[in-house]
């Protein structure tokens, strides 16, 4: 019987019954096989496709998520072609719905997809997760899209808004902590080229132009509310329009992330990523830059320029 192979989604399938020789001829011929081009774009950071989640981890790197993999970017380098999945590096199923970092003393990590949520700890999952998203933030329900994590700044409580795919989004308000437990927090060096002097960014909301085809970061300023005195206890504020609340903000979010910055009054500076910068404090959102796929791949993974 004559030996045959057979070409599938651009791998090549060897017989069991090739010889040692003949397999040497083939692979120097055609190579060992390569990934499908599907899956090479995948694994491409750099391609202008958005992210589902971006978080800032405690070591300073900023961590992105999209699709089944995830990167690890330290702002000197840029992204692997070879990136890990996330199921391998976080054992939690792929792709996730959204990520965020608690801004507190402990930041922990919490990633939703689904129904369900994880909580990690420098890294390192917590006991008992996965648990109900309903369960862990008072009811909760609706499929997430984007979370933003919120300070504790005077009177205004720790918080996370809970962004989903219908344009609404609810605000889960934390039980407060002492202020004085956070004292010894370590301050967090950051790393990722997004990170430049106020000037530039100044001079990009001058530049910013809409266009529907863009994809643009947009600077969110949180807006006092509550009293810390009667924050003793967490709850679930009911659902709004999320354009409605945050004024300039487009209708789809892909992710949002709060990044310290410890020249700010509370600590951090929070961002949404979409085809549109999110002001939380005076509830206004403004485009820092309109982006490109490729000027965001520049700004916030350090791609490499094409």
């Amino acid at each position: 019987m004559e030996n045959t192979w057979t070409f599938i989604q651009n791998r090549f399938i060897l017989p069991l019954y090739l010889t040692e020789s003949k397999h040497k001829f083939f692979c120097k011929k055609y190579g060992e096989g390569r990934e499908p081009t599907k899956h090479q774009d995948e694994k491409d950071l750099c391609n202008g496709k958005p992210a589902d989640g971006m978080v800032a981890l405690p070591n300073g790197t900023l961590a992105v998520f999209r699709g089944h993999y995830y990167w690890l970017l330290n702002g000197r380098s840029p992204p692997t072609t070879n990136p890990r999945r996330i199921r391998d590096g976080w054992g939690i199923p792929s792709p996730i719905d959204s990520v965020f970092s608690r801004c507190n003393c402990d930041g922990k990590t919490f990633f939703i997809k689904g129904p369900l949520y994880w909580r990690f700890t420098n890294g390192i999952m917590d006991k008992g997760y996965p648990k109900p998203l309903a369960n862990g933030f008072a009811g909760l329900s609706g499929k997430i899209a984007a979370t933003l994590p919120v300070a504790r700044y005077n009177s205004r409580p720790e918080s996370v808004y809970f962004i989903k795919k219908d344009g609404n989004m609810q605000q889960y308000v934390y039980r407060q902590e002492p202020a004085k437990k956070c004292q010894r927090r370590t301050q967090i060096t950051v790393r990722y080229p997004a990170y430049i002097p106020r000037f530039v960014i100044r001079r990009r909301f001058q530049r910013a132009v809409r266009m529907p085809t863009v994809i643009q970061t947009i600077r969110i300023n949180p807006h006092s509310s509550g009293n810390l005195c009667l924050l003793n206890f967490f709850f679930l504020r009911k659902e709004i329009k999320m354009n409605a609340y945050w004024k300039g903000l487009p209708k789809v979010i892909h992710s949002t992330i709060s990044l310290p910055n410890y020249n700010k009054p509370d600590g951090y500076d929070y961002y949404a990523f979409s085809y549109s910068n999110l002001d939380v404090g005076k509830r206004i959102a403004k485009p820092v830059t309109a982006l490109t796929g490729k000027t965001v791949s520049k700004d916030w993974y350090n791609c490499p320029s094409k």
